[in-house]
């Protein structure tokens, strides 16, 4: 049965896909390849519970525990751990820790390995069995060729690839063998020089093959080098500009076999001002009409004839409701689909919404455990079945928050916002919850109540109203994870991020840490037993060995120029009462900030501790 255009959920490593036709025997990947790793180990397997057709990633969320597979019904198909797709890669002798997902088929994963080791980068496309933990190589890119996205279609696997030297796109075939392996079909080679095809946002991709088939069109655009043109191209190399696209700065958001949807940036060089505007184009005429939508302010993708975006109503200082609708590009009306807000402790928002396969999807809270739900046709929400992770906070208690504000007295422009979340512990874990909670609380109630460093003096009223997000200071607290260790330290992880001017703020992090059988807020110093010198030269000889790691490396992180110079910095910064501890189940890190010991851009330097070596225990005790 042939199928309608869907979008496939497929990993990307540029914002659009690429593709090309023809063949270019300079440019082709290897025509046959093998398994690299037989039987590696047992884990949960593929176990489809229903028959279907065709199987979909709803995302490649490589922070999600479990990616989940759906059919173009929208019914859960299976689902594959994070963990056992990391180990199959270990086991094959893969270096990369997290490959690049691009797509599933069959119960296979089917991921990009990138390996930068040799001169020449090299990219390797292969096919994971989490059931028995073997990994296949499909194909070997040909050199200065970059992998960009896989489709599934009519039996066979379409690669897609970029040659930027060359500005040329490619599209191969691949059929997977009895034996399971791969051959590639040089018949479903597809070249085309000077454009690449553009692919729909919101990661979904089809392939060259499939839109020829099924729309008799795919949409592609030029390379840089070439100009800021797009095109229609109908196979064996039949490319038409599109004359009214052509010479401006466009965003391609989807389309379908009627409809492009785009954005164009504009900015006025005279006045600084910069906007956005949305448009729907009819390819029978190639005419295009503003999407008059005012409150637009984010989008999810097209699915059929319908466009869906976001619009955000702030309720409070990083504080929102989000609003999904969907706009009729027949009739050009919209209507909303559903609004949810936003919820402290989850990190939950507009950008959790996915097409798949036709379908669309969404991420939310059901009481501890976040969860895939389907919009079905009726914009109904439905639950399948699908726990993406457990949030802790929410497990042992739930989360809530303040915010806070000071305006300029001269002239009202918002000088400091502070958005702080805060745990608030169940009292079924603790007969002190209510000292716990109370702690906590002032704890944010301090950090609402600090002014920051802002400047009321009327001075600066000019550069305040032309600048007010530079002028802005701005300091959010985020509940990043509770846990509770051996049933008697509560462990609270906070993340922040602050920003006061310039070209990046600043992050920030910490962990509060309490006895449930006290309520007794708990510092480092009240579980070490040695001496202040005993922990200096513990936390510096661990960084020292850490330096000296790099001593082969061309670009190491640290400042210090010698293992001497940073040994002693450590040891003079270093003290008992440090906040830069971070109590794990089986480990306890100390970090340092950016800036301290290395760049911005290397973040914090950790430095992982067993419990013996800090205290002579196998866990945290007291």
């Amino acid at each position: 049965m042939k199928k309608k255009i869907l979008c496939l959920l497929l990993f990307s490593i540029s914002s659009f896909a690429l593709i090309g036709c023809g063949k270019d025997s300079a440019d082709e990947p290897d025509e046959k390849a093998t398994e690299s790793s037989e039987e590696y180990q047992e884990v949960d397997g593929y176990l489809p519970k229903h028959e279907y057709e065709n199987e979909y990633l709803i995302s490649t969320d490589s922070e999600d525990e479990v990616l989940f597979s759906v059919d173009e019904d929208g019914n859960k198909v299976n689902e594959y751990k994070y963990a056992d797709i990391t180990s199959a890669m270990s086991g094959a002798g893969y270096k990369d820790e997290y490959p690049y997902i691009m797509g599933v088929d069959d119960g296979l994963i089917y991921a990009e390995i990138v390996d930068y080791s040799g001169n020449e980068t090299k990219r390797t496309l292969v096919a994971i069995d989490t059931a028995s933990g073997s990994v296949t190589t499909v194909l070997d890119a040909p050199n200065g060729v970059d992998l960009s996205s896989v489709d599934f279609y009519n039996g066979e696997i379409y690669v897609d690839g970029i040659n930027s030297d060359k500005n040329i796109f490619y599209e191969w075939g691949y059929t997977k063998s009895e034996d399971g392996t791969y051959e590639k079909d040089s018949k479903a080679t597809i070249k085309i020089e000077d454009y690449y095809a553009t692919k729909n946002a919101n990661g979904c991709y089809f392939s060259v093959a499939r839109g020829l088939d099924e729309m008799g069109f795919i949409l592609v655009e030029s390379f840089y080098e070439v100009g800021e043109k797009f095109a229609i191209y109908t196979g064996n190399g039949n490319i038409k500009e599109i004359d009214s696209l052509a010479d401006r700065t466009i965003g391609i958001i989807g389309y379908s076999s009627d409809y492009l949807v785009y954005y164009e940036y504009t900015y006025n060089d005279d006045d600084g001002d910069s906007r956005t505007d949305y448009y729907q184009m009819d390819f029978k005429t190639n005419e295009s009409i503003v999407i008059d939508e005012p409150d637009l302010t984010n989008y999810v993708g097209v699915k059929n004839n319908d466009f869906y975006y976001i619009k955000t109503q702030s309720v409070d200082y990083d504080v929102n409701t989000y609003e999904l609708y969907s706009y009729d590009l027949d009739n050009c009306v919209s209507s909303l689909v559903q609004s949810f807000d936003s919820t402290p402790g989850t990190g939950i928002n507009y950008g959790f919404y996915y097409i798949s396969g036709g379908n669309l999807y969404f991420k939310n809270l059901d009481g501890e455990a976040i969860k895939w739900y389907l919009i079905d046709d009726s914009k109904t929400a439905v639950d399948i079945d699908a726990t993406v992770k457990t949030v802790n906070a929410y497990k042992y208690g739930y989360v809530s928050y303040g915010t806070a504000e000071e305006v300029c007295p001269n002239c009202s422009t918002p000088l400091y916002k502070v958005y702080e979340e805060y745990f608030i512990l169940d009292d079924s874990y603790s007969d002190y919850a209510y000292l716990i909670n109370g702690t906590l609380e002032t704890i944010k109630e301090n950090a609402l109540g600090s002014s920051g460093e802002v400047d009321t003096s009327g001075d600066n009223c000019e550069w305040h109203l032309e600048y007010p997000d530079q002028y802005c200071e701005t300091n959010e607290t985020y509940v990043d994870d509770v846990n509770i260790l051996n049933d008697r330290f509560l462990l609270v992880n906070m993340s922040g991020y602050w920003y006061g001017g310039g070209a990046h703020g600043y992050p920030g992090r910490d962990q509060y840490v309490f006895d449930l059988t006290t309520g007794e807020q708990l510092r480092f110093s009240d579980f070490y037993k040695g001496t202040e010198e005993e922990f200096k030269t513990l936390v510096a000889e661990k960084v020292k060995a850490d330096y000296i790691s790099y001593e082969d490396d061309d670009y190491p992180p640290y400042f210090a120029s010698s293992q001497n110079e940073l040994y002693q910095q450590v040891y003079d910064e270093i003290t008992l009462d440090t906040n830069n501890i971070q109590f794990n189940e089986d480990s306890v890190i100390v970090y340092f900030y950016p800036y301290d010991l290395a760049s911005y851009a290397d973040g914090f330097m950790e430095y992982e501790f067993t419990y013996q070596e800090l205290f002579g225990t196998d866990t945290l005790t007291r």
